[in-house]
């Protein structure tokens, strides 16, 4: 009896002891556990922060897209011009070095006006580069003037006489003969990549940006 006794006492001793340990070893891991769950927990509000900084400045950008499309589109309106047909003119003109495109649309406009009434000092130029100033006015602004490049190109006229004929024509940079000598396709090619890289708007679309970029300006 005395063994058994011993027995017993001895395995009740053991079970403490490792009753103590698994409670050393819950501790552990519920310590573990918290640790791991703050740690997501600070994670995710990181992430959370993130996201809503990400989500505040696309919105800036999407406004900023949208002022930027009202104007081009109330600029278009003002020289028979799309959103797509200004994105492209403007695309080609900064990588050829020209400034001021605008500008020389609105003056080409009036000087083929002008030549329509018979009027105007543009005559000897619209004659001499053949010009067929009805297709023109159908044309977007970027197509004009692309048309108006091959058209000098096609009448193999020195870089001179070009500037000559482009000043007459509303177009004053010093830099523009040495473009359009060269033929319409750099301004062909940057209307392909304006739709290419996503950038073109339907003048549908851009009425509805206009609208809305108008509200917004009005509640501010």
């Amino acid at each position: 009896m005395a063994e058994l006794g011993s027995v017993i006492v001895k395995v009740g001793a053991d079970i403490t002891d490792l009753t103590k340990k698994l409670d050393q070893a819950g501790k552990k891991t519920d310590d573990g556990t918290k640790l791991i769950s703050t740690r997501f927990m600070a994670m995710g509000a990181a992430v959370a922060a993130a996201a809503a900084a990400a989500a505040i400045a696309i919105g800036h950008m999407a406004l900023k897209e949208m002022e930027a499309i009202d104007a081009s589109k109330k600029l278009g309106e003002s020289i028979g011009a799309t959103v797509t047909g200004l994105r492209s003119l403007n695309m080609a003109a900064d990588l050829s070095g020209l400034e001021g495109m605008e500008s020389s649309i609105t003056r080409l406009n009036q000087n083929l006006g002008a030549f329509e009434q018979g009027t105007g000092r543009a005559r000897e130029s619209i004659e001499r580069l053949n010009l067929d100033v009805a297709a023109m006015g159908d044309m977007d602004a970027d197509q004009k003037v692309a048309y108006l490049a091959d058209q000098i190109q096609r009448s193999g006229m020195s870089a001179q006489e070009a500037s000559f004929h482009l000043k007459r024509l509303g177009f004053d940079q010093a830099e523009a003969a040495g473009v359009f000598i060269k033929g319409g396709d750099a301004f062909r090619q940057a209307r392909e990549d304006v739709e290419r890289f996503g950038l073109a708007v339907s003048q549908l679309d851009a009425s509805k940006m206009e609208i809305i970029n108008d509200n917004i300006t009005s509640t501010k």
